[in-house]
């Protein structure tokens, strides 16, 4: 349950970062975050079923299920960053803005480019490890 209250919050989240948008934007990111997250929840029903998860599991189920899951880490993260990132260039700048508040908004921007580079080297080394 805790799971299906957390992707919904993630919806809504999304919901809220683009509702100012034009509608087909609006449309095509609501559609594909929602159409991922009902193939993400029923892949993740029918691993925990089919290898009984949930009690005495079998052999090879949980790297079954830490496959699906990595898989689709790229499917939702990364076009979240691509979204953040969209509406991070894409805030105006505010004509009452000194040269100190872009200065740390510029400065926003490249901690969170910076955030997303680490993000992805990180889970590039965990694969390395679970790979050997």
């Amino acid at each position: 349950m805790f799971k299906v209250l957390l992707l919904t919050a993630g919806l809504i989240g999304i919901y809220t970062l683009i509702k100012e948008e034009k509608p087909t934007l609006r449309y095509s990111v609501m559609t594909y975050f929602v159409l991922l997250t009902i193939i993400f929840t029923v892949g993740h029903f029918y691993i925990s079923s089919s290898y009984n998860l949930s009690s005495r599991p079998l052999e090879g189920g949980f790297s079954a299920l830490f496959d699906w899951v990595a898989a689709f880490k790229y499917f939702f993260v990364l076009p979240l960053i691509m979204l953040f990132v969209f509406k991070l260039y894409k805030w105006p700048l505010q004509s009452t803005n000194t040269p100190v508040v872009k200065g740390i908004l510029l400065w926003r921007r490249l901690h969170f480019l910076i955030y997303v580079r680490s993000y992805i080297l990180r889970f590039r080394s965990i694969k390395k490890d679970f790979q050997t």
